[in-house]
């Protein structure tokens, strides 16, 4: 009994030694029982107004999407984008290449729009490039990069508020 004692002692602290030593490392639950990461829990992969504008200059093949309601996107939208909005995904989102990355951009201050956006149709649809432009609609016009604009109709002025 004792040489028992003596023997499960010496193995702990055998043990101790080699966690202390980060040899072996100690985790709950084990990798091998832990669920692999969802698509919902990836972090949302923000490109900045002149990294997007690169790539398109380069000719690499993206999808840009505006996910705001149709008529904000006829009133004035990216050069090149389509409209995608987010209440009709159902209609557009099972026949997304999952070969293209997709660039999701809405008008909000935070991204919020977009970002949500991103991680439904990575969580949905199962698309694993998709990226939020950082600013969105309003850092790719402060950068100055082409947009399209519904022209007033003759007679109505923008009205400035000070």
């Amino acid at each position: 009994m004792r040489r028992r004692f003596f023997l499960i002692g010496g193995l702990l602290l055998i043990g101790v030694g080699l966690v202390k030593a980060e040899i072996i490392q100690l985790s709950w639950p084990p990798a091998a029982l832990q669920a692999p990461a969802s698509a919902e829990s990836a972090e949302v992969v923000f490109l900045t107004s002149e990294d997007l504008k690169r790539r398109l200059d380069l000719g690499e093949e993206i999808v840009v999407a505006d996910v705001r309601r149709q008529d904000s996107y006829a009133k004035l939208h990216l050069a090149g984008a389509v409209s995608m909005p987010m209440d009709d995904h159902a209609k557009w989102g099972p026949q997304l290449s999952k070969d293209v990355p997709l660039v999701l951009y809405c008008a909000c201050e935070g991204d919020e729009s977009s970002s949500r956006a991103a991680r439904e149709i990575r969580k949905r649809y199962r698309h694993q490039q998709v990226m939020v432009l950082k600013g969105g609609l309003g850092g790719w016009v402060d950068a100055g990069y082409p947009i399209v604009e519904r022209a007033m109709p003759a007679g109505l002025t923008k009205m400035k508020v000070e």
